[in-house]
């Protein structure tokens, strides 16, 4: 991978640069003089990937980056300034929204489902298809972070099409998948491996 093999590289630099003037480093191979340097040589090789550019079929609708976005974000007033004759007097001109739904950590759409794992994957499947008050909900979602799958957008669709995948509520965008599409040896599957179970509201 590009991030190991450049970490692997600046940490060989800081090795080399220790041994010929250890007085830079504060004669300490990992103090915080040390892993200071190490970073800025880390992202100044990087300082072009660190912006996370986006393009003109992203949610910004043009060529810019996130940083640029959550910074100056000196490219819609420019815009701004273009189509109104007039820099724009707010205080907060970060575009924090559209920086939003342009980031993502894996370039591929992913939806996440719910899948019963254990006793426990089942429960909270159980209780998020009966809880209507919103708190209740909000703690449920949490603890489901830990009993989900991200599904690509055609794994998501054939076993949405197949309706192994169910909302656990009308409208509320969480899904589960159905206990027939689950084994807790070898994780989800697009065909029926365990019989039907009862879930009891």
């Amino acid at each position: 991978m590009k991030d190991i093999q450049i970490g692997i590289e600046k940490a060989e630099r800081i090795l080399d640069d220790f041994k010929e003037y250890p007085e830079n480093f504060e004669n300490d191979r990992i103090g915080l003089k040390t892993m200071e340097v190490y970073y800025k040589y880390y992202f100044y090789e990087r300082k072009n990937e660190m912006s996370y550019k986006v393009g003109a079929n992203s949610p910004a609708g043009r060529d810019d980056d996130l940083f640029n976005l959550l910074s100056t974000n000196n490219v819609s007033l420019q815009e701004h300034e273009r189509i109104n004759q007039a820099i724009p007097n707010i205080p907060f001109r970060q575009s924090f929204q559209t920086a939003s739904k342009a980031f993502r950590v894996i370039d591929s759409l992913t939806q996440g489902v719910i899948v019963p794992y254990g006793d426990e994957g089942k429960k909270i499947i159980n209780d998020l298809c009966g809880a209507y008050d919103l708190e209740k909900q909000y703690d449920l979602i949490k603890k489901a972070q830990r009993y989900s799958v991200n599904l690509l957008p055609y794994q998501f669709k054939e076993l949405a099409r197949i309706k192994a995948i169910r909302e656990v509520q009308e409208g509320s965008g969480i899904f589960y998948l159905d206990s027939q599409y689950y084994s807790d040896q070898f994780g989800w599957s697009d065909d029926a491996v365990n019989g039907m179970e009862t879930i009891i509201l």
